[in-house]
């Protein structure tokens, strides 16, 4: 079965063999079978290479199950990464599509700007991600939200590939040899 059991399935595996990698390390030395069935599964990403290494973790004695699951648990706050381990980290992944929206609240709650457009990412497959700068105002925060659902809502296109597609098809190549953003298609500045 090559597909996801439930939706997220991949994300959550791979968050949890990336919390236990570093215990499995301490704990068993980085030679060991468990942490390249690990490392294996991180780099490529593959389900099924990742639910072999969650079958081989559970296969695990008690004790040293128990132990690991102690140190994720237990674990303090994760520090702040440097650039150059995000970087390090990236460099496992594959580039995939999504679309962005920039919501800009200002001063008038019934003026927000909006910007749309599809972008790719070094970022792990998840459906829906939501980023929000430190400091906004949580009524802004809510205010921009709902704004983009009404959006998705009232154009459903917009999370389309074929949408994406068109629009990209549509756009004249830029001097450089590269599209121009598909965002002049789809930029809104108003609510």
């Amino acid at each position: 079965m090559d597909g996801e059991r439930y939706v997220g399935e991949r994300r959550a595996l791979r968050h949890f063999l990336q919390e236990l990698c570093p215990l499995v390390s301490a704990a068993l030395g980085t030679d060991s079978v468990l942490r390249y069935r690990i490392d294996r599964a991180l780099r490529s990403g593959d389900l099924l290479a990742l639910r072999a290494a969650r079958e081989m973790f559970h296969n695990q004695p008690e004790e040293l199950k128990r132990r690991l699951m102690r140190g994720i648990f237990e674990a303090p706050p994760p520090r702040k990464p440097t650039k150059r381990e995000l970087l390090e980290q990236y460099t496992d992944r594959e580039p995939e599509p999504f679309v962005r929206f920039d919501a800009y609240p200002a001063a008038r709650s019934d003026d927000l700007g909006l910007s749309i457009e599809l972008e790719h990412e070094l970022c792990d497959d998840v459906p829906v991600r939501v980023l929000i700068s430190p400091g906004t105002l949580p009524g802004s925060a809510a205010q921009a939200l709902r704004h983009i659902a009404d959006r998705i809502e009232g154009d459903r296109r917009l999370l389309s590939a074929r949408h994406w597609q068109d629009v990209a098809h549509q756009q004249p190549p830029s001097a450089g040899d590269q599209p121009e953003d598909v965002t002049a298609a789809e930029n809104v500045d108003q609510a």
